[in-house]
């Protein structure tokens, strides 16, 4: 009978290390061949110039807590304060990282230069919490953002959201100003695209 309850346990603490600790989960559901190539492909990249914020922790975690990467503008905004994109990686939701904005160093080039700030951001968590983990870790790093943009120097209302594959359906269905209950305009932050207003 002991033999049994000890096994059952065993099967337990597995159970519970693959479900929830996301290093475990990793081992047993390895990364899709297409987000570990684009991992090692950013790897491979020189980091970006200018300065960089590299692992801000925007949420603590039990197992792991989840970091953004801020980039800073290569160039003067034309207007008055610049705005901010946020880049959400694919990995379909419990794989990948924020460090493969380096394959699409043209867009990451590309907004700096106009003057934008981007941040980089990781979400990913678990396959108990599903879609809802990275949604809500999504949530809380648009609002962390927001709330460190007198830190940094960007304007928190002029905030885009881009994402890849994965990182498209969580910037999709997330809030893009979760921290104003008031706002009724939403503003485009990307260079040379019209601004446009929509009622909420």
């Amino acid at each position: 009978m002991r033999v049994l309850s000890l096994f059952v346990l065993i099967i337990v603490a597995v159970a519970a290390a693959f479900i929830f600790i996301p290093a475990v989960q990793g081992l047993v559901v390895p990364m899709p061949g297409t987000i570990r190539t684009l991992v090692r492909e950013s790897e491979a990249k020189p980091p970006a110039g200018g300065v960089v914020h590299r692992d801000l922790v925007y949420r603590d975690g039990t197992f792991r807590d989840q970091h953004v990467d801020i980039y800073e503008p290569l160039a003067e905004f034309s207007g008055a304060t610049p705005p901010i994109v946020v880049f959400f990686h694919g990995g379909s939701w419990i794989h990948g990282d924020k460090i493969t904005i380096r394959v699409v160093d043209r867009f990451l080039r590309r907004m700096r230069e106009a003057g934008y700030f981007v941040a980089a951001v990781n979400y990913t968590t678990n396959l108990v919490r599903g879609f809802d983990g990275p949604l809500e870790n999504t949530r809380v790093a648009i609002r962390w953002l927001a709330e460190q943009a007198s830190r940094y120097g960007y304007d928190a209302h002029n905030m885009g959201l881009y994402g890849v594959s994965a990182g498209g359906g969580t910037s999709r269905f997330s809030p893009s100003r979760p921290w104003s209950t008031t706002a009724s305009r939403r503003h485009s932050c990307l260079p040379n695209a019209p601004r446009r207003t929509s009622s909420r």
